[in-house]
């Protein structure tokens, strides 16, 4: 978030989608929601509802299957932001 907001969109852009890959290789659930969860919003906050929902999309089922409730509560009340 910081490279994007200090002018350098393109690094945010590739440490997210290091994150996101690193963290979805790594088959530890915990961190991908995490970084699932700030991506989308990162999208939010970045007016990008695609990048947002996107994320979203990805995170519920995921914090279904592992019983994160509170990501689940915060990923299906995400689209009512956008």
């Amino acid at each position: 978030m910081v490279a994007r907001l200090t002018g350098y969109p393109d690094e945010h852009e590739r440490v997210l989608a290091r994150a996101l890959a690193d963290t979805t290789a790594s088959g530890h659930a915990p961190a991908l929601g995490y970084v699932l969860f700030q991506a989308a919003e990162l999208g939010v906050e970045g007016r990008d509802p695609r990048a947002a929902r996107v994320n979203v999309e990805h995170l519920i089922p995921l914090a279904r299957e592992h019983g994160f409730t509170l990501w689940l509560a915060m990923a299906e009340s995400t689209p009512q932001v956008l």
